[in-house]
């Protein structure tokens, strides 16, 4: 049987750094002491060569963790290839022939410049007094110009108008979220707060992400999933893996 390695506080004692802090009694034997110094620097030579130390000695590395190192590095890879594949990225859905019953179904959203020439119009049809117009005050050269910004890309103009709308969130951040499920063996990517026609834009997704594929696919058990889904309760469209930046990429190219 091979000799069993010793523990970490004999180590410390007989490493090169604190040997000559630690005197050696005089009831062991100079025998002994070599064989406790031999031991040491091979186990020292084996922990700079595999990077196995005594401490991890009951703490081996198993099969779970090898999965969850190979799915980070998959998610990691995953979401690299989403950011590069966004650069390429172009809007153009194309127009979806709906039915008279989903059209009264779903209303179609008003645009962001209705709300203006509305209250433009009230404003001019209303017989209140104008308000006082304030003075305006001298500013200091030393006042900065408030901060603005980085405009994103150019919206892409379509013919025909679009029977939905995404409404960005109070700090102007596309609703798009990424969420593991079943331990990280399943990727999603949840788009929120969409009004109007919600299964045009599940259509109009599926278009943009998987232009070669079916909506329909079969996973590892055989089971009939879609990649582009929509949950009826919440209103929220799901897409499976990481396509955030992608998504991302596309709203921003349609106004949103």
């Amino acid at each position: 049987m091979p000799p069993k390695a010793p523990s970490l506080a004999l180590l410390q004692v007989f490493s090169p750094a604190l040997r000559h802090d630690f005197l050696v009694p005089q009831s062991i034997s100079p025998q002994c002491v070599r064989t406790i110094r031999n031991t040491a620097a091979r186990v020292r030579k084996k922990a700079e060569h595999i990077g196995w130390m005594p401490r991890e000695k009951y703490a081996k590395i198993t099969s779970l963790d090898k999965l969850h190192r190979r799915q980070r590095d998959q998610r990691v890879q995953q979401r690299l290839d989403s950011q590069q594949r966004a650069t390429g990225m172009i809007f153009a859905p194309t127009p979806i022939a709906r039915s008279p019953m989903s059209t009264a179904a779903a209303p179609v959203p008003e645009s962001p410049t209705a709300a203006p020439a509305a209250d433009a119009l009230f404003s001019s049809t209303s017989t209140s007094t104008p308000a006082p117009t304030p003075t305006p005050t001298p500013t200091s050269p030393e006042t900065t110009a408030p901060f603005q910004p980085n405009p994103g890309p150019t919206p892409t103009t379509l013919p025909f108008k679009l029977p939905y709308l995404i409404t960005r969130t109070k700090s102007l951040n596309l609703p798009v979220y990424e969420q593991t499920k079943g331990g990280g063996t399943s990727q999603l990517t949840i788009i929120r707060k969409i009004t109007g026609d919600i299964p045009t834009f599940q259509r109009h997704i599926h278009q943009a992400l998987f232009p070669s594929e079916s909506e329909d696919f079969k996973d590892k058990r055989g089971r009939k999933k879609k990649w582009v889904s929509l949950n009826e309760n919440t209103g929220h469209v799901v897409v499976r893996g990481w396509r955030g930046a992608e998504v991302k990429r596309w709203l921003e190219l349609g106004g949103f």
